[in-house]
């Protein structure tokens, strides 16, 4: 694996994350504590950047799911641990790609269970393409093809997360 070109770059990365703090922000009351979780370990870069941008008073909790290992594709298996008290709290889980969506969908179906006030997914990049479950983000940054990606917080087996744009990984 060899890194490729720069598919999206650090200041439109940036920028949309501005926005989604600001769309986040308009979608709850001004005086809402919002509980967000964030999906370890690639989400935080951009839930510590997220969160920066959002208006309310925040708790912030993490989790790890992970569906990956340390190969290019989804085993479709999703690994949680970790874990948050949201009964009757407004949550919004934070992650950093909704790809095959099983994380997604895994996530999701556990809170819903534990009666969150309301719930809500956030995610910086969607690959719909690659979707094998009926999930979607709420608030979403960017769709994408078909790439494997890495940089700002995104990885391949382990490295590259410290790059501060996305970039495209070749095989």
């Amino acid at each position: 694996m060899k890194l490729g070109r720069e598919l999206l770059s650090a200041e439109s990365i940036r920028n949309k994350v501005a926005e989604l703090g600001a769309e986040i922000s308009a979608a709850y009351p001004p005086d809402c504590e919002l509980l967000c979780i964030g999906v370890l370990t690639g989400c935080y870069v951009f839930a510590a950047d997220l969160l920066r941008e959002i208006t309310q008073p925040v708790e912030v909790a993490f989790i790890r799911a992970s569906s990956y290992g340390s190969g290019t594709e989804s085993a479709g298996e999703v690994a949680v641990t970790g874990a948050a008290d949201v009964r009757g709290r407004d949550v919004l889980l934070i992650d950093e790609l909704i790809d095959s969506g099983h994380t997604a969908r895994k996530l999701l179906d556990i809170f819903a269970g534990q009666e969150p006030k309301s719930l809500r997914y956030c995610a910086l990049l969607d690959k719909p393409s690659r979707r094998e479950t009926a999930v979607s983000a709420d608030f979403t940054g960017f769709t994408i093809e078909d790439y494997f990606v890495v940089g700002y917080g995104l990885d391949c087996g382990g490295k590259w997360r410290n790059l501060p744009s996305i970039c495209v990984v070749d095989s």
